[in-house]
């Protein structure tokens, strides 16, 4: 938290797990493999929880990407998250 300086307060009032329910169109979470361990492992506890609500989830990591760059792969169709 030292870089986001977030209180309890916010980083409730911004954690989607806060506000996770069941009923949800289909989940694509993706993760950067060139993210730190809590980056990958909040994707996975996400997925988990979603999945445990009945949420149908896709988890993916992606290589060689990070949070700033990840979304590129939206425009490339010969990646996996296009």
């Amino acid at each position: 938290n030292a870089g986001l300086g977030l209180d309890a307060a916010a980083a409730r009032r911004n954690s989607p797990a806060i506000f996770a329910r069941g009923t949800t169109p289909p989940l694509t979470l993706a993760v950067g493999a060139n993210e730190t361990p809590d980056f990958i492992r909040q994707q996975r506890d996400f997925a988990a929880l979603m999945t445990k609500l009945g949420a149908p989830v896709t988890a993916i990591e992606i290589p060689k990407r990070h949070h700033f760059d990840v979304t590129h792969d939206l425009a490339d169709a010969g990646t996996t998250l296009h």
